[in-house]
């Protein structure tokens, strides 16, 4: 008797699954050549036992992996076992189920590679999201020499792993041998039934004990390495499990605390964040600008240490406006910053508050701007529709929306529309002739030139001086802000307006030595008005983009009841700031980063020195209390949000 003479649903699976995890390791190993440079946080005399603890840990979550998906072929063909079919044209079905099955799990793996050097995490559900970008999504992929590469993995690799299937089919899957098929021997199907099943559930646990977790992988102090361990289809299988997953506590004592941490005491409100905030300056009505830099990480700018020079507008405006220099990015996406910064709400990470489902009112820049007669423009280099701007925003308060629709086709360089400095450029002509009719504007511009693909212009009056394509395009991005705010000089609006510069979020930039970047969340805030606030000056407490609200609000003088967990910045100072990355929220002060992971898991770092240390079992008090401070608000805010307490708010 020779192993393809046993059963089929036993041979076939297991043929099936080492041909998997073959396929799962090599993939590891390509994932590492298109990653190489992360393995510099490595020490040289640690580089072997790492890369060999990777692979061990890694064939663990492969085999659950690789389980999971082999579970439907074995089923199909205890089935034609049990009831005795064995016709080709069920094991063709067979084949094709398996082909489809492990196809996607290469097309998840194929995905993870660009997708891991964009946020420096493993692949999760909040991939989907860009789904919802329709045409510019699917323009981002071919236009993004990075992204075509990793299709180019996709098809080869599911071609190369399909000849394999039928490989195993032709072998395994044919009706001649049936030796141990015949009724007589049930008790041997019976037996080896039950020993897949019980091979299976290990293999989904890929543990004697409990099941292999997330944070199973969190086990050296180099963040690469342990990423490098997980499977890109075991964590997007998680993700989609923790997807709904909000209830950090019970929801009395978030909000409890909330109100404890922000010195709240109102009680004739229906929103428990809602307060009375008294200013004397009502009859003030500045225009109010507020620009969005896409992916403008903190650790782009001279201020902060960066020897390039990259960014020399920015740093000047931080010498000469307020300057907020410990900001953080409540998300890792446009669509938290836009959210959390016009409504002062934070998100988790991986929520899309602005989508289609979303029906609540929020006060926010949008609500009180219009009531105080403004009128409220949105611009975007990009389609309209595009992460539901229109929609939402619309329905939200703003007047119009000026988006690619709007500009002659020729301007558009890439799937992002037109360049930075067009809308900008526009803007001005629009503010013109908004402040020709006497009205008050509240202008929002979304810039998206520092991000992939890239395509620098041409034929303006700047010359890069970098070398590489990401410096490029952070130095045009700089130099557009610069231009825009020396042509607004010259208009008559300018000196009676706030300028607002904040990043949407960070991106991978330098070193970056935690699982959670700080240079994804750490962004520049700067509040420019030299007429209006003449006297520069740098302000060192934490803060976050829904902080932005109520300290513009502060400088304008507007009494207002604010409804949101968001403080003035130059009034009030937080202890320490959250933030968050898809499944892992932050928390940070002086002296430490608390991480914490959905999945599993806390860590405490002394981050100024780049420690990767964990101090979580050190100092179990620190850890704790910035842990109460993010969590409690976080979840405050989403109650808010799930029971509708957002709107405009009165004292009963």
């Amino acid at each position: 008797m020779t192993f393809k003479h046993l059963p089929k649903y036993f041979t076939y699976p297991a043929s099936l699954y080492v041909a998997a995890v073959s396929l799962m390791a090599l993939l590891r190993v390509i994932f590492i050549l298109m990653t190489a440079g992360k393995l510099s946080e490595v020490p040289g005399n640690e580089m072997a036992s790492c890369l060999s603890w990777a692979f061990f840990m890694g064939w663990r979550y492969d085999t659950v992996a690789a389980t999971y998906l082999t579970i439907i072929p074995f089923l199909m063909l205890v089935v034609a076992q049990l009831l005795r079919f064995h016709r080709p044209w069920y094991f063709s079905l067979v084949t094709v189920v398996s082909i489809v099955l492990f196809s996607s799990a290469i097309l998840c793996a194929s995905v993870d590679i660009p997708y891991f050097k964009y946020y420096d995490a493993r692949v999760s559900v909040t991939i989907f999201q860009w789904l919802d970008g329709g045409i510019t999504t699917f323009k981002v992929m071919f236009e993004e020499p990075s992204y075509l590469f990793s299709g180019v993995i996709f098809l080869v690799a599911s071609f190369l792993f399909a000849l394999v299937i039928l490989k195993l089919k032709k072998t395994f899957l044919v009706p001649e041998y049936a030796v141990y098929e015949e009724p007589r021997k049930i008790w041997i199907h019976a037996g080896t039934i039950l020993l897949m099943l019980a091979l299976l559930f290990h293999g989904v646990k890929a543990n004697f004990k409990s099941p292999v977790r997330i944070i199973d992988a969190m086990k050296t102090r180099y963040s690469y390495i342990n990423q490098l361990a997980l499977n890109p289809v075991f964590t997007l299988t998680k993700s989609y499990l923790m997807n709904k997953k909000m209830d950090f506590m019970p929801g009395d004592a978030a909000t409890a605390n909330t109100r404890r941490f922000m010195g709240i005491t109102d009680t004739c409100f229906a929103s428990p964040l809602s307060r009375n905030v008294v200013r004397t300056r009502e009859n003030f009505r500045p225009n109010i600008v507020l620009i969005f830099m896409e992916s403008q990480s903190s650790v782009n700018m001279s201020h902060f240490g960066n020897k390039d020079n990259i960014t020399p507008e920015l740093d000047s405006l931080a010498r000469r406006g307020v300057f907020f220099d410990n900001i953080y990015s409540i998300g890792t996406h446009t669509h938290n910053a836009i959210f959390s910064t016009m409504w002062a709400y934070p998100t988790l990470s991986r929520v899309r508050h602005m989508c289609a489902n979303n029906t609540n009112k929020y006060t926010g820049f949008p609500g009180l701007t219009r009531n105080m007669g403004y009128r409220n423009l949105f611009f975007v280099t990009h389609d309209k529709g595009f992460d539901n701007i229109f929609d939402f925003i619309l329905g939200n308060d703003f007047d119009t929306i000026i988006s690619r629709e709007n500009y002659p086709d020729s301007l558009s360089v890439n799937a992002f529309g037109v360049p930075d400095h067009v809308i900008f450029n526009r803007s001005i002509s629009v503010f013109n002739k908004t402040h020709e009719k006497g009205q008050k504007f509240f202008g929002v511009l979304l810039t998206n030139s520092n991000h992939m693909p890239y395509c620098l212009p041409k034929d303006i009056p700047f010359a890069p001086r970098s070398k590489t394509i990401d410096n490029e395009m952070v130095e045009y991005a700089d130099w557009a802000i610069g231009d825009f705010l020396r042509k607004a000089q010259k208009q008559p609006w300018f000196d009676s307006t706030i300028f607002i510069l904040v990043g949407d979020h960070g991106q991978i930039r330098y070193k970056n030595v935690y699982d959670m970047p700080l240079s994804y969340n750490h962004v520049p805030l700067i509040i420019y008005a030299p007429k209006l606030l003449p006297e520069a000056k740098i302000v060192h407490g934490y803060g976050g983009q829904c902080d932005i609200f109520p300290t513009v609000m502060g400088i304008i003088g507007k009494s207002y009841v604010n409804n949101t967990p968001g403080v003035d910045l130059l009034r009030e100072k937080r202890p320490c700031m959250f933030f968050t990355s898809d499944y892992k929220i932050g928390c940070i002060n002086d002296d430490y980063f608390y991480v914490f992971r959905e999945s599993g898991g806390e860590s405490l770092y002394k981050y100024r020195d780049n420690d990767t240390r964990d101090y979580r079992n050190e100092l179990p008090g620190v850890a704790d209390s910035l842990k109460l401070y993010a969590l409690s608000i976080i979840q405050a805010s989403q109650l808010n949000i799930k029971y509708n307490r957002t709107a405009s708010d009165t004292c009963r």
